[in-house]
Order: structure tokens, then C-alpha cells, then sequence
């Protein structure tokens, strides 16, 4: 009989209690009247607001006092190409978000609107961060902006999602805090934009 490490048993303990806390975290939330959608796959935070689409403005505090933008869903792009030298992880595919912040805040905005976007799939996945060096969504705006009061800036933001997988909603935390709008993408699909 081979005998493992203790440290690899005390890990298959850790991940098999981290695995419980979102099934223990679900039920709670919805016992407490919180959650929207059932716990397990495809579920997410519902969004407070009215459901939005491309297209859609909502706006949104960021974490700074006085920060405001008022955010507008240009368009989803399904299937975005990177240069020569930008590939996505091992059967993951690049997507992209055209978006418009505008400051109707008090205060200057600064911050990478890379950081603030989340795309979530029909798997109830989460994107992962992809910054290109060439195409589309290669423009510094995902990395960082900054917008005066009364000023606006746009420009597209990567991400990636598995190749499998459909894209449905799109959420854009300020400043990646807690409150965020979300915008529906109708299972945008490669190919279908």
C-alpha cells in the first residue's frame, strides 16, 4: 500500500471545506429571502436594477466619495481577435465589451475599467482578465482611464470565457466594489454578433 504525505491529505480536507462554502452560503441565502435564483449552477448575484441591454446606461458610485459614472453598453463582441503574440488560456476565447463611462460625479475618476467588467456564462462561470497587445480591445483604456467631471471616455475591455461556453451577462463593478449594474447579452454566442 502506498502511503501519501500528510500534507496532501490535509489539502484534500481544505478543498473539500472550501468546496461546502458555497453550497452552505446558498442555502443560507435562501432561507434569508436573499437570493433570486437557486444556488448552484448558472447562479450569480441578481442585479437591484431594471435588466438592462446593449445599448443600456445605468449609473454607478464608485469607491471614492463623490465618484459617479454613468455607464452605457456599446456593444458585445462574441469573438474577438488578439495579435500575433495575445492567445487565451487552453480552450478559453477572447470576448469584448465597447464601453462608455461618463463622470457625473463630483470628483475625477481614475481606474482600469479592465478590472471592473465580469462576463458571466449559461456554465455560471466567471470571465478571467485578458489584456491584448493588438486588435480590437487592444487600447489602453481597459488598463487605465481617467475622466474629469463632466468628461467621458470609451473603449473596449477583454476577457476571457470558455470556448464552450455562451456568454449572458455582463456586470461592471465601479472601482470592483460590491454594487454594480449588469447588462443581459441574450446567450451571445461566437458567431452570432
Amino acid at each position: 500500500m502506498i502511503r501519501l504525505p500528510a500534507r496532501w491529505a490535509n489539502a484534500r480536507q481544505l478543498r473539500a471545506r472550501w468546496q461546502a462554502w458555497p453550497v452552505a452560503l446558498g442555502a443560507i441565502a435562501t432561507l434569508a429571502g436573499c437570493a433570486s435564483t437557486p444556488a448552484g449552477k448558472g447562479a450569480h448575484r441578481a442585479s437591484a436594477t431594471p435588466e438592462l441591454h446593449v445599448g443600456g446606461s445605468a449609473t454607478v458610485s464608485g469607491s471614492h466619495s463623490g465618484e459617479k459614472l454613468r455607464v452605457t453598453l456599446l456593444a458585445f463582441m462574441p469573438d474577438v481577435a488578439g495579435g500575433a503574440d495575445d492567445h487565451p488560456e487552453f480552450d478559453m476565447q477572447y470576448v469584448g465589451a465597447q464601453l462608455k463611462l461618463t463622470n457625473v460625479g463630483s470628483t475625477a475618476y481614475s481606474g482600469a475599467p479592465g478590472d471592473d467588467v465580469v462576463v458571466y456564462t449559461n456554465e455560471g462561470q466567471k470571465s478571467r482578465k485578458a489584456v491584448l497587445l493588438e486588435g480590437t480591445c487592444s487600447d489602453r483604456f481597459a488598463r487605465e482611464v481617467a475622466i474629469a467631471p463632466g468628461g467621458s471616455e470609451q473603449g473596449c475591455v477583454a476577457a476571457q470565457i470558455p470556448v464552450v461556453a455562451s456568454a449572458t451577462t455582463l456586470r461592471f463593478l465601479a472601482g470592483g466594489g460590491f454594487a454594480g449594474v449588469e447588462w443581459s447579452l441574450g446567450r451571445a454566442r461566437k458567431g452570432a454578433g
